[in-house]
């Protein structure tokens, strides 16, 4: 009993004939999609509804857009979104100066 052979098979994206398991060649060629309409609806809303239920998520997003459509050449770093945890007065990191390094 030896291995099954695959019958070729012709790559839908790139027309390479291959034995590979699946219809495509290789995984950048499987990694190509076209989504319908439909699909692109029901990913547009799980993900508004998972932002809605987790603001912060959706806060840090948010930043991270900003950041990759600022077309003024305006250069924003990690601190204009860091959250800083609060220190109490008597804590003895209280006086770390987090500037230092």
């Amino acid at each position: 009993m030896g291995r099954k052979r695959r019958e070729p098979r012709t790559c839908p994206r790139c027309g390479i004939i291959h034995q590979l398991r699946g219809p495509y060649c290789s995984q950048s060629c499987g990694n190509v999609r076209e989504y319908t309409p439909e699909l692109r609806q029901q990913r547009s809303n799980a993900a508004r509804a998972y932002m809605q239920a987790n603001p912060d998520v959706a806060h840090n997003l948010q930043n991270i857009r900003q950041l990759q459509q600022s077309s003024n050449g305006d250069i924003r770093t990690f601190d204009d979104w860091m959250v800083v945890p609060p220190l109490d007065d008597d804590d003895e990191l209280a006086d770390w100066d987090v500037n230092s390094y």
